[in-house]
């Protein structure tokens, strides 16, 4: 009887949450957490599936409070924790699984958290602490439930594919939509990125920005690469192929320069690690026609560009251009990081707190927001120091190298391949890094729980 009624309590308490939204956020907040939480409780592997399919919505299902972006998998994550937890306690054989590099992530909080001390804007630099805490913790935690319950990983990995796919549709969406006129409420595409800007609508489909979205891209499409290999991928081989299709459609019209350098870059690795398919004689001829493809589009656009709709001009030049505002920008930040770290290597201004010092400390968040470095890197060296971007270093080196023991160890095809796609993605994200700098993104951070978890096991 419980079983039976329980799902339409829960459904019905998180749809009274939405109507107390508009007296108070706070209360809903709470009551829809209440539901998750039951839900996750007796609904385990159903809740953790569903976080799964929402990690990619980022703007869409968000709200803002005092300030902070909550997301709808924000909620659902707290709500998994806690009944992991309880479900833990009540289990005598519960295992804690420790790995290397928890210890870099628990210094980086540390070193973090002594920077408060000379944080001149003590509040942001609680509210950065806390979403970094919050990222390090989806790692330390699905990086548990993983080792702990194998079966869910493949499970995992497969709803988030299934949930890319419907990105990617929204974002493909999103560019019809705009272009044929349809109202922003609709397309979600935001004013900056509409036709009106560029003449080409740039998608960011559930995304804050293109950027985003591009960098959720790159992430994932050397592990669908790769499954189109597989005799049995974790998709079907028809799904597979579309959502191939999909993630290279849809990066194409983020008109994401760093997402188009970082897949560049995969693409290179890809074509060096898969040497042995490229050279099979039908996988030459396409190469070639690819190449002359190609080399025809850049000597054409060199030498002849007016015979390219302007449409398609302006598009060819935001994307290899480095004189526009965005550029510009970055260059400035940059340069501006550089001297505060210059200022004090060791120390640094303290954690978050790059915005204010570049905006000359205001009493009040600007309207746009608090200014990034836009070069994880360098961010982290002027709020932390060097120390700290050492240990968010090691942390990555780390996870490279336990995918190249993966793949040595691996015992299937699967696991080598898995192995493969997530040092490719490893390196395409360190590479953007370089263009955009928010450390504490809760998909990238699930990653990298994906990417070790299948890392530790040699046949899933």
């Amino acid at each position: 009887m419980l079983n039976k009624f329980l799902p339409i309590s829960i459904l019905l308490i998180f749809i009274t949450s939405f109507f107390l939204a508009k007296f108070s956020i706070l209360t809903a907040g709470l009551i829809a957490f209440l539901a998750l939480f039951i839900f996750a409780l007796f609904y385990f592997k159903q809740a953790l599936l569903l976080f799964a399919f929402f990690l990619p919505f980022e703007k869409t299902f968000s709200f803002d409070f005092s300030g902070i972006t909550l997301r709808f998998s924000h909620l659902l994550f707290l709500a998994i924790f806690f009944s992991w937890i309880i479900r833990n306690l009540t289990n005598k054989n519960w295992k804690i699984y420790f790995d290397r590099s928890f210890i870099f992530l628990i210094l980086y909080l540390v070193l973090a958290a002594f920077s408060m001390g000379w944080a001149q804007n003590f509040n942001r630099g609680l509210q950065v602490l806390g979403f970094s805490a919050f990222a390090f913790l989806v790692f330390l935690v699905l990086y548990q439930i993983f080792l702990q319950e194998p079966k869910y990983l493949k499970l995992f990995l497969k709803t988030l594919f299934v949930s890319t796919i419907v990105v990617c549709l929204f974002g493909l969406f999103q560019f019809f939509g705009d272009l044929i006129g349809l109202p922003l409420f609709l397309t979600g595409i935001g004013e900056g990125y509409t036709k009106a800007v560029l003449g080409f609508p740039r998608v960011r489909s559930t995304f804050f920005e293109p950027l985003y979205f591009g960098n959720f891209i790159i992430l994932i499409f050397p592990l669908i690469y790769w499954q189109t290999t597989l005799r049995k991928p974790i998709l079907s081989r028809k799904l597979t192929k579309l959502l191939l299709l999909l993630l290279v459609l849809n990066l194409i019209l983020t008109i994401a320069r760093s997402a188009y350098l970082a897949f560049l870059l995969e693409l290179v690795l890809i074509s060096i690690f898969s040497l042995k398919y490229f050279l099979r004689p039908l996988s030459l001829r396409l190469l070639s026609v690819f190449l002359i493809l190609i080399s025809s589009f850049l000597f054409s656009l060199i030498n002849f560009p007016k015979i390219y709709p302007y449409k398609v001009q302006e598009v060819i030049k935001h994307s290899t251009t480095i004189n526009d505002w965005s550029s510009r920008e970055r260059l400035t930040s940059g340069a501006i990081a550089s001297k505060a770290f210059l200022k004090n290597p060791i120390k640094g201004l303290g954690i978050g707190q790059f915005g204010p010092y570049f905006d000359h400390y205001p009493s009040q968040m600007p309207k746009t927001g608090w200014q990034t470095v836009n070069n994880e890197p360098l961010e982290l060296l002027a709020e932390n120091g060097f120390l700290a971007l050492l240990l968010i270093l090691l942390f990555y080196l780390y996870l490279l190298f336990r995918q190249v023991v993966a793949f040595f160890r691996a015992e299937d095809e699967m696991n080598k391949k898995l192995a493969l796609s997530f040092f490719v993605a490893l390196i395409g994200l360190a590479l953007q890094w370089q263009f955009f700098s928010t450390l504490y993104i809760i998909y990238i951070f699930a990653f990298f729980a994906l990417s070790l978890s299948f890392a530790k096991l040699k046949k899933i």
